[in-house]
């Protein structure tokens, strides 16, 4: 019985974009408390974000080592993206609407037009997260 399993949302290991997408997650804490729950036996699942808007090889690279140096049990990585009936995907044109983002590769977010593109819309209400735990 209890709580055995959490996910948690990082997205990210830079706090820049972590404010770029609303998310207040202080980075150094979740890693702490990441440590935390790995001692009390939890099953610890992460989820990353990539494609975020201003987003570099660099910071994909420090993601990566951030779930690797804090040993969690599993991870889902995700590819940013304006979903129907988020405040982003409602702002876009009808003609920005019909890029096909789930198609984009990483290359297509080095393109100057698509990441201004993006970064003009994008808040916290783009990305769904979710909880899952077992007991």
């Amino acid at each position: 019985m209890g709580l055995h399993y959490i996910n948690i949302g990082i997205e990210s290991a830079n706090p820049e974009l972590l404010k770029t997408v609303g998310k207040k997650l202080d980075i150094v804490k979740a890693e702490e408390m990441i440590v935390h729950l790995k001692n009390l036996g939890m099953h610890i699942h992460g989820t990353f974000t990539y494609g975020i808007p201003g987003e570099t090889p660099e910071d994909q690279q420090r993601t990566k080592e951030f779930f690797e140096r804090t040993h969690l049990d599993s991870k889902q990585e995700s590819q940013c993206m304006p979903l129907p009936g988020t405040i982003w995907y409602n702002s876009l044109s009808d003609e920005e609407k019909n890029i096909d983002f789930a198609n984009l590769e990483d290359s297509d977010f080095d393109n100057p037009a698509l990441v201004g593109l993006v970064s003009n819309y994008f808040d916290s209400s783009s990305i769904v997260f979710f909880i899952i735990s077992f007991s």
